[in-house]
């Protein structure tokens, strides 16, 4: 196999032979590699997954040509990745989406590894498919602590280099909570916060900070244009088209987005072709870690316009939001789940075209209106009062508004 930048010629990929990582608990084997060749160029991998507490776990591949490491990207995987149960499984190899010249091989092999990962982080100054690019940090890791009420948390995050020139998400188990608010809070009633039970099926990665500055600098290769300037702060004034393209909504497109977007260039550096913004319920579902409070640290508020256990979670009017505007990103206490700025700082757009009624029914994967020009944004920005930025606030943002309240996080949703 051969590396080429010229347009790709694709012949026969003949694959004998296997290569099989197990570890204690859970367990892989029985790894079996086969192409469909002569009437398709994917490739079969089947494999069993073992594990005697019936545990679901995340499986990663690598593909080695005799001894030599294949830049596999992650989208030329499909099939039983994530939340694997155990049992016979298959993935499926597209040499299509590689980038090399799929040329007869003898010594094609992977290895698979199951282990559930808490976090991810992209290195944004590598290439795609460079070594390191990509890494996992699993439970066990000396980067992780259990302080306080705190599980799992990987406290020196807080470094720049995490800020800038790499991009963190923590993994969130797929549950069940409720969303919206209270019949009131604090006397007032948000008509748009109805409280009914949602039920999120997927895993999912999200950043642990809203998008910063320098990181879409990397991402985009422009610099950006921002009301608050600093290579740490958030990346503001930005609007949901430049996000993922004009027209490409949720209901319009799918997954889709446009070539000149952002989503599209953060794909396209990484491999990973999922990458999008939370929708409205997983933000509120990572947003509340748990927690069924106004805010994310277990406390209600107290006053409306200035509160001191908001004080100790984001940048709002009451923190001094008012006259320094947006806070560098992790500058207050994370949530149980180790995100930051889920209060305040910017209003953070959403997938979700937005609705004013979200019911009172339970529901399964929301995914907001299916036709309009406003789409979600949640939890208040630098200059607000303290009510508009709980876990259950919502407001609305038209698709082309880049405006300097406004910002955004990544999501991947594992399916």
């Amino acid at each position: 196999m051969k590396q080429t930048m010229a347009k790709k010629t694709v012949m026969a990929m003949f694959v004998v032979g296997f290569a099989v990582i197990s570890l204690a608990d859970p367990t892989i084997s029985d790894v079996v590699v086969r192409q469909r060749w002569p009437w398709s160029r994917l490739v079969d991998i089947d494999y069993v997954l073992t594990d005697e507490v019936g545990s679901l776990t995340d499986v990663t591949i690598k593909g080695y040509d005799g001894q030599t490491a294949l830049d596999l990207p992650l989208n030329s995987f499909s099939g039983d990745l994530y939340n694997v149960a155990p049992g016979f499984r298959k993935i499926v190899f597209n040499p299509l989406k590689t980038s090399y010249t799929n040329e007869p091989m003898t010594q094609f092999r992977v290895e698979i590894v199951a282990r559930t990962p808490l976090y991810m982080v992209v290195d944004l100054t590598k290439a795609k498919g460079q070594e390191g690019q990509i890494e996992y940090i699993y439970p066990g890791d000396s980067r992780l602590v259990t302080e306080g009420r705190y599980t799992n948390l990987w406290r020196d995050v807080t470094n720049d280099v995490y800020k800038t020139d790499k991009l963190v998400l923590r993994r969130v188990k797929a549950g069940t909570f409720m969303m919206g608010s209270p019949v009131s809070e604090l006397g007032r009633v948000a008509a748009n916060e109805s409280r009914h039970q949602v039920t999120l099926s997927h895993d999912f990665f999200i950043a642990i900070y809203q998008t910063t500055q320098k990181q879409w600098e990397h991402i985009t290769g422009t610099v950006p244009n921002c009301n608050f300037l600093g290579p740490s702060r958030p990346r503001d004034s930005v609007s949901y088209n430049n996000l993922r393209g004009v027209g490409f909504n949720w209901w319009s497109s799918n997954s889709i987005v446009a070539a000149d977007s952002f989503l599209f260039k953060l794909r396209n550096m990484t491999g990973i072709d999922d990458f999008d913004l939370p929708t409205d319920a997983q933000f509120e579902y990572a947003c509340r870690a748990g927690t069924t409070t106004a805010l994310n640290n277990g406390t209600d508020l107290t006053n409306t316009v200035s509160d001191a256990n908001l004080n100790l979670l984001g940048r709002y009017g009451g923190s001094g939001g008012t006259t320094g505007g947006t806070a560098v990103v992790g500058s207050y206490l994370p949530n149980d789940w180790g995100l930051y700025d889920m209060h305040g700082n910017l209003w953070e757009l959403c997938l979700d075209l937005f609705t004013a009624n979200l019911g009172t029914a339970s529901i399964t994967d929301p995914f907001g209106a299916k036709s309009g020009v406003f789409v979600v944004t949640r939890t208040g920005r630098w200059g607000n009062d303290a009510y508009w930025c709980r876990s259950a606030s919502r407001n609305s943002a038209y698709v082309i508004d880049a405006s300097p309240n406004t910002g955004f996080r990544v999501v991947r949703t594992l399916k």
